[in-house]
């Protein structure tokens, strides 16, 4: 989970739950044991019932991972994102949009697909 963002990893982790139909002690157990560098170390701060509770153990990963006030590091990210000069506009595309949904989370999404085209 180390390079990728909490937010996409959380829907793909999700979605694999719902496939294999796991309970909520079975995610967090699942969770738990695929992280990896400073996400794993986050499980030692955790009281031992929070590491297999699926609510707590994905709030505290987020409040590391995707806390509120790096909206503002977000939009200065989007705000002087250049295409680069070997950079396909498809990535480019899926960038802008990966930033735009990072710096405005509380928006819409009808605001957001607007400000991502």
């Amino acid at each position: 989970m180390e390079r990728t963002n909490w937010e996409d990893y959380l829907v793909q982790f999700e979605l694999i739950a719902a496939i294999n139909k796991w309970s909520d002690l079975e995610k967090a157990l699942e969770l738990a044991t695929s992280l990896r560098g400073s996400a794993q170390s986050i499980l030692t701060n955790l009281r031992p019932e929070m590491r297999t509770n699926f609510v707590q153990l994905t709030a505290a990963l987020a409040s590391r991972f995707q806390p509120e006030n790096q909206a503002e590091m977000y939009r200065a990210q989007m705000k002087s994102k250049i295409r680069g000069r070997t950079e396909q506009i498809p990535v480019l595309g899926q960038d802008i949009k990966r930033l735009v949904r990072l710096a405005y989370p509380s928006a819409p999404m009808e605001v957001k697909e607007l400000f991502s085209t």
